[in-house]
């Protein structure tokens, strides 16, 4: 009898045991969201205009070309020319350039005489069109950007500028004008450089003719 008692007793200890102790069931971890990579921020660099520093009056000096200047022929000396000369006819965005030439005759297919650009389509063509040609017309289409040389007109367009002197240049009085693209020798009437310096590379315009150029002397 003693003995089935302590039998029950311990029968009641384990089931007691038993539902004391409780199955720890691990949880799933909770799943976050993927993040889009946050992309660095791109700084944005406001773009400031070009302060220009040119004295007034010669603002007004170079506004002489726009009602006095319509047109120009002049003899070209530059750092494309050498020592040679070359001839050239503008009005408005039409160019005209007559190489130097050493030879006197036209005989071959593929000789030319002129180059005739258009500032506004960026082309440039070369022609034979002087009388003495065997085989006049169009001869070739140029890289324009290789083939230009600056005109007369070209060189309006820089940032700041300061008179230091005036000289004569072909009877014709200019003031020079140092200005951060390079010195220019200003036509006090017309309003355009009759030399420029560039680093030590000189354009002459020599012999200047203002507005005689007619639409023919341009066109092919």
């Amino acid at each position: 009898m003693k003995t089935k008692l302590i039998a029950v007793m311990i029968f009641i200890l384990i089931l007691a045991s038993a539902c004391a102790t409780q199955v720890q069931v691990p949880q799933p971890a909770e799943k976050t969201p993927a993040q889009a990579p946050v992309k660095p921020a791109v700084s944005v660099q406001p773009v400031v205009p070009v302060q220009k520093n040119i004295p007034s009056d010669i603002k007004d000096l170079l506004a002489k070309a726009e009602t006095r200047a319509k047109s120009a022929s002049y003899l070209y000396q530059g750092p494309e020319t050498g020592n040679d000369l070359a001839q050239f006819y503008v009005k408005d965005d039409k160019i005209r350039y007559l190489p130097a030439r050493n030879l006197k005759f036209l005989n071959n297919e593929d000789s030319f005489d002129s180059i005739f650009f258009d500032k506004t389509s960026k082309t440039a063509k070369s022609y034979c069109v002087d009388p003495t040609c065997r085989y006049p017309g169009l001869k070739a289409e140029l890289d324009y950007k290789a083939s230009y040389i600056p005109t007369i007109f070209d060189w309006a367009d820089f940032n700041s500028a300061e008179k230091i002197t005036e000289e004569q240049i072909e009877r014709r009085t200019t003031w020079v004008v140092k200005t951060d693209k390079g010195t220019l020798w200003i036509d006090i009437y017309y309003g355009v450089p009759l030399k420029v310096d560039v680093d030590g590379a000189v354009y002459k315009y020599q012999q200047v003719n203002f507005n005689a150029v007619k639409d023919s002397d341009v066109n092919p």
